[in-house]
Formats: C-alpha cells, structure tokens, sequence
C-alpha cells in the first residue's frame, strides 16, 4: 500500500529516460516545483529544450542514474523501464516507472499554497486526473 508523502522538490536532481509526452508532461510538473531536469533519451521533445536543465540525445545507460534523487522511466520500451525501476530500486533511488516503480506521481492541484494530489496507486491515472479536476470545479474561487 502506498503514503501520500509531499517531498521538497526544489534542485533536486530528477532523470529522465524518455524523451516523449508521457515524460515532458511529468517533467513540467516537477520544474514548476523547483526541479532540476535531466533527459536522456534518442529522440527529444523539442518542448523539453525550454524547461531541461541538461538533455542528452542517446540511449540510457546504466551509470546514468548516478547522483539522481529521483528517476523517471518513460520510455516506450517497458522492458527497459522495467530494467530502469529494479535498477533504481537496488541503489534505492526511488523511481517512477508506471507499476514497476516505488513511487506515483498523483494528479496535482495547485490554489495558492494549498496544493492537493489525487492517486490511484497507479492503476487508474485517468480516473487519478478526473478526481483532480472535480476537485479544483469544488474549489473555485477558493484562496489560501
């Protein structure tokens, strides 16, 4: 079973292995908490050229995870986000790597400083984001 755990996020180190949309959308909600961003990937989303703070245009190797706090695998290979997650576990580095990971990201809510975030434990992510937006509808015009 997993805990909600808010976790400062400012400066630190977030990999990512994957350079598609699934990636890019997670990598823009860590930058707008302070995270710094590194890509690894052959092919790279030209949106990540905005927010990354380091892209390397390759394939990702092992040693990569090196001095990150957090690793994010979404690459379209799940055998190699599958090899990502264990790798990471073993160096308990935790690492989103959709159900093969030891963390989920929840569909989060900002308003003002109250920031909320909806989890599925990984099994519903569509469901995870339609509780959000029922929640911000909920919370309009509410200021904190």
């Amino acid at each position: 079973m997993y805990y909600p755990l808010f976790v400062e996020m400012e400066e630190k180190r977030c990999l990512f292995a994957g350079g598609g949309r699934v990636a890019l959308r997670k990598a823009q909600v860590l930058k707008r908490f302070g995270a710094r961003i590194r890509v690894i990937a052959p092919e790279v989303l030209g949106e990540f050229e905005e927010i990354a703070d380091d892209i390397k245009r390759r394939p990702f190797c092992d040693e990569d995870i090196a001095g990150a706090d957090i690793v994010v695998a979404a690459t379209d290979d799940r055998r190699l986000n599958r090899h990502i997650a264990e790798l990471c576990k073993s160096c308990r580095i935790p690492v989103n790597a959709g159900r093969d990971g030891s963390v989920f990201f929840g569909a989060v809510f900002e308003n003002g400083e109250a920031v909320a975030a909806v989890s599925t434990n990984g099994k519903d992510p569509a469901g995870a984001v339609r509780m959000r937006d029922e929640l911000r509808r909920m919370m309009e015009g509410e200021i904190f």
